[in-house]
């Protein structure tokens, strides 16, 4: 299947393997629910039971973000408790993802201070050895460690040091 093209094909066109590589493609919770319903209304009756409960199992344990997922690596019986699943959620995918990339990125921007304070206060040699020791990100919890050490070191050596043991 082109996804390329599939996109652009209209609702008569579509079947349920364009469904899947769609709910692989998914950014949004109100998408997802959209295709689950076009996969209820393709599969009905006990004879897509089967079907619908492996599709069902992928959505839930594969394809949902694990901090979207109520019970991880439960069995799920069919495609409406994933649909309840979605309904069920505050945030969408994108809105989620988007959260913790500000966060990563704040976190980031957070570690690139506390680099540029170290280069002001113990020189460009401090600043680059804690870059390397660093690289661009830091554990949340260690942030404020660092902070400290940084803004307390009475020397290049001794906050370099003290980088050594995170």
């Amino acid at each position: 299947i082109d996804i390329r093209r599939a996109r652009k094909l209209k609702r008569d066109l579509r079947n349920v393997a364009d469904v899947v590589f769609r709910l692989q493609q998914l950014h949004a919770s109100e998408v997802a629910k959209q295709e689950i319903d076009y996969l209820n209304e393709w599969l009905p009756g006990e004879e897509w039971a089967g079907l619908r409960r492996v599709i069902a199992n992928w959505v839930a344990n594969v394809l949902l973000p694990a901090e979207l997922k109520e019970f991880p690596g439960r069995e799920v019986q069919d495609l409406w408790e994933v649909r309840e699943m979605f309904d069920d959620q505050v945030l969408t995918w994108s809105e989620k993802i988007e959260a913790k990339g500000v966060a990563r990125g704040m976190a980031k921007g957070r570690v690139l201070q506390l680099i540029e304070c170290a280069r002001v206060r113990f020189g460009a040699s401090v600043a680059n050895a804690m870059e390397a020791s660093l690289g661009s990100s830091l554990p949340e919890s260690a942030l404020q460690d660092v902070t400290e050490w940084v803004l307390q070191s009475r020397s290049g050596d001794a906050l370099l040091a003290k980088l050594r043991r995170i």
